[in-house]
């Protein structure tokens, strides 16, 4: 899944070009549609939701708590850090029901230590951790 739709078709023909099954969604985790489509795609081609890794995100532009804005504000931290909410609310009542799965969320070092990014990222991924 990703938001890229020609990024998403390059990732399908590569998998099933050695052997694989996949099957591509266009999807914008700071929509709440698009997660629930993407997760019911997954299940409805593979009968089961066995992994969900959250790795979508976006920087900021380092871009300091004096200039920034409450749109870049918003947009950061709904991508970087709603959207794993969103995906994760979908995918637990699905692998608690299989009574297996795995979730990995992808952060970074900007999670950890601040002054690696501007405050909407760093303060996104602190959240993640």
């Amino acid at each position: 899944a990703d938001v890229n739709g020609a990024a998403v078709d390059s990732v399908v023909q590569e998998i099933t070009a050695a052997g694989g099954k996949a099957v591509g969604v266009i999807s914008n985790v700071s929509k709440e549609e698009d997660v629930q489509r993407m997760i019911d795609q997954a299940v409805d081609s593979f009968g089961s939701l066995d992994i969900l890794v959250n790795n979508a995100g976006i920087m900021d532009n380092m871009v300091a708590a004096g200039n920034l804005t409450d749109e870049l504000w918003n947009r950061v931290l709904d991508i970087n850090l709603t959207g794993p909410m969103r995906a994760i609310r979908k995918a637990l009542p699905i692998m608690i029901k299989q009574g297996k799965g795995v979730i990995v969320n992808t952060a970074s070092i900007g999670g950890l230590f601040g002054s690696r990014a501007g405050l909407a990222y760093t303060a996104s991924k602190h959240g993640v951790v």
